[in-house]
């Protein structure tokens, strides 16, 4: 799907809280991911008119 890039910016409470309950599971490697969620950043949004 499209995207259209952003100016880069850390993750807002509501997508950090999405992320850090996905990563509750015993995903392989969510452990090193969640290691990474300081450092995560928003880069892109969906492109207009296409399903979120």
């Amino acid at each position: 799907m499209p995207s259209l890039p952003v100016t880069p910016r850390p993750l807002n409470h509501s997508e950090r809280a999405v992320l850090e309950h996905i990563l509750t599971s015993d995903l392989v490697g969510a452990c090193a991911l969640r290691s990474q969620l300081d450092r995560t950043e928003v880069v892109a949004v969906w492109a207009p008119g296409f399903p979120r």
